[in-house]
């Protein structure tokens, strides 16, 4: 119960993919774009709090490790951490309506407005397929006049192996550099790419 809200809400407060250690889903790719999924699909299903478990360990569940558990001198990323960056930093705040063809549900869309920048249509597509996916969208009572995207890839998106944990994955060919005091520079600085073939209706 959340005091002054008027009702009970709704929470899970330890969210990955898998309960055990070194599980290769908890960081990798295929673990972030899982994740690109179900947070959308939770806020959708009404969901009112999540919390990813977790930011920072060396067990495979976190966003970002370091170099030594004892003496760390460098901090690194996850893919899974692509994944939280792409939600907050290209995902709005509220959810509109939105829908796949696929009925496998391996390419999915989530559309979003956001009351910070009302003028866009934010959308994420997540393929959870090893191959590229061909799509078209079709976007009703919204008139888009150009667009940007940014895209997050890996070269073996469904590895499972222990080395896919650990790198591999970028936003428009990009990294964030983990350096102290150069994190934010980096993500502001992840380069957008130009949409082609939008037409208004």
């Amino acid at each position: 119960y959340t005091h002054g809200s008027g009702g009970a809400q709704t929470a899970i407060t330890e969210l990955n993919t898998h309960v055990n250690d070194r599980i290769a889903t908890n960081a990798n790719h295929l673990g972030a774009l899982w994740m690109l999924d179900i947070l959308p699909r939770y806020a959708y299903n009404g969901l009112d709090m999540n919390i990813w478990y977790e930011l920072y360990d060396s067990t495979w569940f976190e966003l970002i490790y370091s170099d030594s558990e004892l003496n760390p001198t460098r901090l690194s990323v996850r893919p899974t951490y692509y994944g939280m960056l792409m939600l907050s930093q290209y995902f709005g705040d509220t959810l509109v309506q939105s829908s796949t063809s696929d009925a496998s549900q391996q390419v999915v869309v989530w559309a979003t407005k956001d009351t910070k920048d009302p003028g866009k249509l934010k959308l994420i597509l997540v393929n959870m397929t090893a191959n590229a996916a061909p799509v078209k969208i079709d976007i009703a009572g919204f008139t888009p006049q150009s667009g940007v995207y940014y895209e997050m890839t890996n070269p073996n998106p469904t590895d499972l192996s222990a080395s896919s944990v650990v790198s591999g994955t970028t936003i428009n060919g990009a990294t964030v550099d983990t350096t102290a005091g150069r994190v934010q520079a980096s993500v502001d600085a992840l380069p957008s790419r130009a949409l082609a073939g939008i037409s208004g209706n």
